[in-house]
C-alpha cells in the first residue's frame, strides 16, 4: 500500500500580505511524523510558487487524459493509496469565489484586488481537481485563516467552499458526484475565524496522532482526535472536519512498520457543551457532552501549598498528606455525556419512590444525604429501565420509560478524572471561574473563604441547582452546594501520564468531589478530593450521572 503526502509550508510573503514565522516550522513537524511514524513517503515544499504545488499535486494524482511520466510511477495514487496534504500559510478569498485560495510565495496585490487570473494561488477549483482524480483514501489538512480577505470584500464563509472543494466531489452542474475512493478534510478554524501562527494547530495534531501510536492505538482521522486537538488551541480556534471518517491502524512493533487502513465511521460530531435531554418517568434529565482531551489533573505544588496554609489558617489538625493531588496528565480518550447538575430529588424520586433528602421545598433541589451504595442501586434501576427490563409496577400502558435514550451508552457514576475534567472544562485555575471563592460563585461557607480575604455568604443549606453560572461546557453546581459520589475508590495518584484512568482496584473508602454547602471553600476546588465509606450519608452529600459509551 502507498502512502504519499505533500507537506508545504510558506513564510515568505510580500506586501500586503503579513510573513508568517511558523509556517515552515510546522510542515517540517508534520512531514518528520509522517515519514518516520508512518512510513510515508513524504514530498516537502517549503516556500514553493502556485505553479510548484500544482504541479507536485500532478505528480500524484495526473489528469487521466495526460501522458504518464515514468518517474512519478512511485508517487502516484492507487485505488488502495494514502495521500495526506498539508498546507501551512495564509488563505484569501479570491475575486468572488466561495472558498479560501492558498496562497503561496508569489501570490501578489492582483489578488487582494479580486482580479481574476492573477498569479500565486491554488484555487479551491484546483484542489477539488486533484480530489476528483485522485484515488484511495485522501486527506487534506488547511492550516489557514478561514476568514474573507479581500480588500472591500463583505465577510464570506470561506472555509466551507475549501473544505466541500475535496471532501465532496461535483459534477459540472455542481452536484455532488462519486468518488473513487475516501475523502476527509480539515481546517485548522471554523469559518469565520483566524488561526494563530504560533504552531499549536501542527504541534497538537502531531502530539495527538503519537500519543495513540505510542499507547498502541489506532490513529483516527476522526471528530474524536480534532477534539483532542481542539481542547490545546486558543478557544477561538476550532478546528472543522468534513469528508468520510477513516482510521489508521497502527500496531506497530517498531517504527518502521507500516501501519495499515480501515475505513471507520467516528461518533456523531458533537461539540463540547451541547445539550441533550431525557425524559425518564415523565421527569427531565439535561445532559451535557464531555469531549475527548487531555488535561493535567491535581494541583501544581504551590496550588496545594496555598491551600495547605488557607485549611490551617482555620483548623489546627491539618496533616499535609491530607491534600493528596499529585499533579499528573491525564488523557481522556472517549467522549461522554454529564448531567447538567447534580441529581435533583425529583429525578432521584422519579425512580426511587423516595426521597431521602434533609433539605426539602423544591424538586430542582439536589438529592442528598445518599450513600455510594444508594447511588449504584439507583443507577442498576436506570439502566434497566433504559434497556427494557421492568423493574416495577409502571402507569406507562406501553410508552418508553426513557424517551430519548442514546443507544449504546450505559449509565454510571463519573470516574475521579471525569469528574475534573468536566469541572476543569479547559480551565487550570483552583476553580473554573478563577482563583478565589467566596460564596459568591458558589453555595459553600463565606466565613472562610480562599484566595481573597474578603467574606461572603453563608447559607447553611442546599440551593436549586442552576443558582450559580455554568462553566463553558454548561454544568452547573460543580463547586459547591453537595459533594459529589464518584466511581472510583480512593488511593494515591500516579506521578505518570495515564489515559483513562478509573482508580485502585479495591479500598475501603470511595471518592467524592466538588466540596458541598457547609464546607470552607478550600474544599469547593475543582482538585479537592475527600473520601468516605461506601454506606456513608450526609446532608450535603449528592452525586452526578454520566452516560458512558459501552465497550
Amino acid at each position: 500500500m502507498k502512502k504519499i503526502a505533500i507537506v508545504v509550508g510558506v513564510d515568505s510573503y510580500e506586501p500586503p500580505y503579513n510573513k508568517l514565522t511558523r509556517a515552515i516550522d510546522d510542515a517540517r513537524k508534520v512531514a518528520g511524523f509522517l515519514e518516520r511514524r508512518l512510513g510515508f513517503k513524504v514530498l516537502f515544499l517549503a516556500n514553493p510558487t502556485a505553479s510548484q504545488v500544482e504541479a507536485t499535486l500532478l505528480r500524484v494524482a495526473p489528469d487521466p487524459d495526460a501522458p504518464l511520466v515514468e518517474e512519478d510511477a512511485e508517487y502516484r495514487l492507487e485505488d488502495d493509496s494514502i495521500f495526506f496534504f498539508y498546507f501551512a500559510g495564509h488563505g484569501l478569498c479570491v475575486g468572488g469565489a466561495p472558498g479560501q485560495s492558498l496562497l503561496c510565495s508569489d501570490a501578489n496585490s492582483l489578488l487582494v484586488k479580486g482580479v481574476g487570473g492573477a498569479l500565486g494561488a491554488v484555487s479551491p477549483d484546483a484542489m477539488s481537481a486533484i480530489s476528483r482524480a485522485g484515488r484511495g483514501y485522501m486527506f487534506f489538512c488547511y492550516d489557514v485563516c478561514q476568514t474573507a480577505g479581500r480588500a472591500g470584500a463583505a465577510p464570506q464563509e470561506g472555509g466551507a467552499g475549501l473544505r466541500d472543494a475535496t471532501a465532496f466531489s461535483k459534477d459540472s452542474s455542481g452536484n455532488r458526484s462519486a468518488l473513487r475512493g475516501v475523502r476527509l478534510t480539515l481546517s485548522s478554524c471554523a469559518d469565520g475565524c483566524q488561526a494563530n501562527d504560533d504552531g499549536a494547530f501542527a504541534t497538537a495534531l502531531v502530539e495527538e496522532m503519537a500519543r495513540l501510536l505510542n499507547a498502541g492505538c489506532e490513529v483516527r482521522l476522526d471528530q474524536a482526535l480534532v477534539d483532542r486537538v481542539a481542547t490545546k488551541l486558543d478557544p477561538d480556534q476550532r478546528p472543522e472536519l468534513a469528508g468520510t471518517p477513516f482510521t489508521l491502524v497502527s500496531g506497530l512493533k517498531d517504527e518502521s512498520e507500516a501501519p495499515k487502513l480501515i475505513v471507520q465511521q467516528s461518533q456523531p460530531f458533537r461539540k463540547a457543551g451541547t445539550r441533550m435531554t431525557l425524559n425518564i418517568k415523565g421527569v427531565t434529565f439535561p445532559f451535557r457532552w464531555i469531549s475527548a482531551g487531555s488535561f493535567m489533573m491535581g494541583t501544581p505544588m504551590q496550588e496545594q501549598e496555598e491551600a495547605l496554609a488557607n485549611a490551617k489558617e482555620y483548623f489546627d489538625d491539618v496533616d499535609s498528606d491530607y491534600y493528596n493531588e499529585v499533579h499528573h496528565k491525564v488523557n481522556i480518550s472517549r467522549g461522554f455525556w454529564m448531567l447538567e447538575s447534580p441529581i435533583t430529588q425529583g429525578m432521584w424520586k422519579s425512580v426511587m419512590w423516595k426521597n431521602p433528602s434533609c433539605f426539602k421545598g423544591s424538586k430542582r433541589l439536589p438529592v442528598e444525604n445518599i450513600s455510594w451504595k444508594d447511588c449504584q442501586n439507583y443507577i442498576k434501576k436506570l439502566n434497566e429501565l433504559a434497556h427494557g427490563k421492568k423493574v416495577f409496577f409502571s402507569f406507562s400502558q406501553g410508552k418508553p420509560e426513557i424517551d430519548g435514550f442514546p443507544e449504546g451508552f450505559a449509565f454510571s457514576l463519573p470516574t475521579e478524572a471525569e469528574w475534573e475534567y468536566a469541572c476543569r472544562a479547559g480551565t487550570t485555575t483552583p476553580y473554573w471561574f478563577g482563583s478565589t471563592l467566596n460564596g459568591d460563585k458558589a453555595n459553600c461557607n463565606g466565613n472562610y473563604p480562599y484566595g481573597t480575604d474578603e467574606k461572603g455568604p453563608y447559607l447553611e443549606k442546599t440551593t436549586e441547582v442552576g443558582k450559580y453560572p455554568a462553566n463553558a461546557w454548561g454544568l452547573v453546581d460543580m463547586h459547591g452546594n453537595v459533594w459529589e459520589w464518584v466511581q472510583d475508590w480512593y488511593g494515591d495518584y500516579p506521578t505518570e501520564e495515564v489515559t483513562d484512568p478509573t482508580g485502585p482496584e479495591g479500598g475501603s473508602r470511595r471518592v467524592l468531589r466538588g466540596g458541598g454547602g457547609n464546607y470552607n471553600a478550600v474544599f469547593c476546588r475543582a482538585a479537592r478530593r475527600f473520601r468516605n465509606d461506601p454506606d456513608y450519608r450526609f446532608d450535603f452529600v449528592g452525586a452526578r450521572l454520566v452516560l458512558r459509551p459501552l465497550g
